[in-house]
């Protein structure tokens, strides 16, 4: 179970860096973040991220190491229906960015 919730954690990090960088800690990075999480969804601030190179390469690289999780659970208990769902969440997200 382990491995499928830190599986998780990088599919739900989506275009976000897994780590905050020392502008985004500061005190106007902080206030420029609470801003934006007034005004905008979750959504639509991912959909901005993902039209930046940055936004794009964090995607990739979540995805990448969520994908190894989800298959290292399902290695350990075939029988993980929340491993294979989540994988399944997954490609159908990669197959939404590749489209669009």
């Amino acid at each position: 179970m382990n491995l499928y919730y830190l599986a998780e954690s990088y599919r739900t990090l989506g275009p976000r860096a897994p780590e905050l960088t020392a502008k985004e800690l500061s005190g106007g990075g902080k206030k420029k973040a609470a801003k934006n999480k007034a005004k905008r969804t979750l959504e639509e601030q991912d959909a901005e991220l993902m039209k930046t190179p940055a936004g794009q390469e964090a995607w990739k690289a979540n995805q990448e190491k969520a994908e190894q999780l989800y298959l290292r659970a399902l290695d350990l208990n075939r029988f993980n229906l929340r491993a294979h769902r989540g994988l399944g969440m997954l490609y159908e997200k990669s197959r939404e960015q590749k489209e669009g």
